[in-house]
């Protein structure tokens, strides 16, 4: 079964368009109660969310393609905590944006 968009954001002049979906939602219901997430968190999130929709879970690569997609639709912010930088692993969390 094919999931159907929500919501559509109009492209604009700083951020591209995206299409949100019920699962995006959900992810963004979750920031503005605990105002950032961890990647892994958000993932994990998507995976849960996506599979009780009866939307068959993505793979990590495709959740990251749709969380680079929101960033930069300008849903989402990105933050790279470089001081946990370690053994070439960069811990990302994502917040939302209040605009």
């Amino acid at each position: 079964m094919r999931e159907k968009a929500v919501f559509s954001l109009p492209k604009n002049t700083k951020y591209s368009s995206a299409l949100l979906y019920l699962h995006d939602f959900v992810l963004l219901q979750q920031l503005a109660i605990h105002r950032f997430m961890r990647a892994r968190d958000v993932i994990k999130l998507l995976e849960c969310t996506r599979e009780i929709e009866g939307v068959p879970a993505p793979t990590k690569n495709a959740i990251s393609k749709r969380l680079r997609r929101l960033v930069a639709a300008g849903v989402l912010v990105l933050e790279q905590d470089e001081d946990m930088n370690l053994q070439g692993m960069r811990f990302n969390s994502f917040f939302i944006v209040w605009d």
